[in-house]
């Protein structure tokens, strides 16, 4: 039996969504420890699938499905799967595509299946808007995506009904800055399926304008920050991003306090951002006593608040005995 921990990761934005150069989407993102996946896999006759804790039935469907499309196409035997511990969903953590990618990497490793990461993403159509999670999961860290060429068959449109699956391509990879981050878990439902697809229709393509300003702060601050592990000016660029472009469209579904309470936790010297299309608001800064007072007061309310650290290693595999 082999014990399987994967990180989760925190999506900054995505950079292009105007397109008019020929290409769209591109990812920013890094590995983050918590939360985390953790999951047993073991051969077996049939596919079995169970959790310590509380089932989850719509990712026991999913994961069952992929199983038994892998198992079709490998002709392979079964696995017993027991899960420890999930990654949240709907909640700007990547769940999905990292729970399908690394219970698909723990089947075919059982039966010395030999295949990439990017390879299994196209099997299983995941990682066709942002690539961060496929491109982070095996490693961790700090990734910067290409996006995709612009063409009739690859639209503005979620990973999830993407028709043409091709994995984007790495531009820049490298450590993520060692530093604690708090992870604010509001107790509302995140945007997905339908309303995400209609997000994507009302909004894309975005001014050219909105575009140049990100990516004026991803080459003049974040990535150049990254390079000297220089955590003020990378906070600083955060910041803005939140501001401009894509992000602020992703910001603006959720209630006007959201976005004043982000905006309130920059202005005390926090670097602080939505991951992905939300709700997770991420924190980042050493005075957490100031942060905690402001969580007392605010208007939003929070279910989880989590202490996590940065992932420089991504997906581990441990066999027990």
């Amino acid at each position: 039996m082999y014990k399987y921990e994967v990180p989760s990761r925190l999506h900054i934005t995505l950079c292009d969504m105007n397109g008019n150069l020929g290409r769209i989407n591109g990812g920013l993102g890094f590995s983050i420890n918590e939360p985390k996946l953790i999951f047993y896999a073991e051969k077996s006759n049939t596919i079995e699938i169970s959790y310590v804790d509380v089932e989850d039935k719509e990712q026991k469907k999913y994961i069952y499905n992929e199983i038994r499309q892998l198992q079709k196409l490998y002709n392979l035997k079964g696995i017993k799967i027991i899960i420890e511990k999930i990654i949240p969903e709907h909640m700007g953590f990547g769940s999905k595509s990292t729970t399908k990618l690394a219970i698909a990497r723990a089947y075919l490793d059982l039966y010395n299946i030999e295949i990439t990461w990017v390879e299994l993403a196209t099997i299983l159509r995941r990682g066709g808007t942002s690539g961060i999670s496929v491109n982070i999961i095996d490693k961790g860290g700090f990734i910067f995506d290409g996006g995709r060429k612009k063409t009739k068959d690859v639209k503005f449109t979620p990973s999830s009904i993407q028709e043409k699956v091709e994995i984007p391509p790495i531009l820049f990879k490298n450590k993520m800055i060692d530093t604690p981050i708090y992870l604010l878990i509001p107790n509302m439902q995140g945007i997905y399926d339908r309303k995400e697809v209609k997000f994507f229709k009302q909004v894309c393509p975005i001014r050219q304008k909105s575009v140049e300003k990100l990516s004026r702060v991803i080459n003049s601050e974040i990535l150049p920050a990254i390079c000297e592990q220089d955590i003020e000016t990378f906070c600083d660029g955060i910041n803005r991003i939140q501001h401009i472009g894509w992000k602020r469209y992703e910001i603006g579904l959720y209630p006007k306090k959201y976005f004043k309470f982000i905006s309130k936790l920059q202005k005390l010297g926090y670097g602080c951002g939505m991951s992905s299309i939300g709700p997770t608001i991420y924190v980042i800064g050493r005075n957490y006593e100031i942060l905690l007072n402001e969580l007392s007061k605010s208007k939003i309310q929070f279910k989880d608040i989590i202490l996590t650290n940065i992932d420089n290693d991504g997906i581990k595999r441990i066999e027990i005995e």
